[in-house]
């Protein structure tokens, strides 16, 4: 597989694609093969490869996988936890959860700094891929699959507002056509400064452009950089 500096590509034209570590000889052999996710079973109908557009698309969902890890670590202690339940209890209480979970109820101090912790693991295990494809690999358009299947105000709890249609995909969860994959020649490994950490990408390409607009806000990716950097250790594999 290639491997690309950070610097040497426009972020706000590159699609970013998150992998884990682990995954990168099979990519490099077979490229991203079209799958349906552990957390999206239920929810896509298709297989396929997801991305991310552009440097804020890059950040916002950065900014909603730390809201998805609040949802998982919520759904835990409020549902899955219960083992010796009938399934109308079960269902009675996910209908109460995410009731409350889209009302904002469980944005405790507690969750989200278990999500801040479950976000640091994840980045640190994970590297960053730019696929160089084009408009014959996706559709800026393609409808995003999770906003039929789900009411539009968890979708909007979900995307933290990060919403500008009712039902195509957003720049920070773009895929490819229903499969079709991304061949290893069109795959590079991004670094920075000789780094492939996804941790060290974020670093970068978050301080690039808040020192573009300093404006620039986030539901909880701020705070957890400020985490981050709050950390005396230098954060490598």
């Amino acid at each position: 597989m290639k491997t690309i500096d950070l610097n040497e590509f426009d972020g706000e034209k590159a699609f970013y694609h998150f992998t884990n570590r682990s995954n990168y000889e099979s990519i490099s052999s077979n490229g991203l093969i079209p799958s349906i996710g552990n957390n999206a079973r239920g929810i896509e109908i298709t297989q396929k490869v997801f991305f991310s557009m552009g440097n804020i698309g890059f950040l916002r969902i950065c900014d909603v996988w730390i809201n998805w890890f609040i949802y998982r670590a919520s759904l835990y202690d409020s549902v899955l936890k219960y083992k010796d339940i009938g399934e109308e209890e079960r269902m009675d209480l996910k209908r109460k959860f995410r009731e409350d979970f889209t009302n904002g109820l469980y944005y405790t101090e507690d969750n989200i700094n278990y999500a801040l912790s479950w976000m640091l693991n994840f980045m640190k295990s994970n590297i960053v891929l730019k696929l160089d494809i084009s408009d014959k690999d996706y559709d800026p358009f393609d409808i995003d699959e999770a906003k039929s299947h789900e009411k539009e105000e968890f979708i909007n709890r979900m995307y933290l507002g990060y919403v500008t249609s009712k039902n195509y995909t957003e720049t920070f969860n773009m895929h490819t056509k229903s499969g079709v994959g991304v061949d290893k020649d069109k795959i590079s490994r991004i670094t920075t400064h000789g780094d492939d950490s996804a941790i060290s990408i974020l670093k970068e390409i978050y301080s690039e452009e808040k020192e573009k607009d300093k404006n620039l806000e986030f539901a909880f990716l701020d705070r957890f950089m400020c985490y981050v950097n709050s950390m005396n250790s230098n954060i490598k594999l």
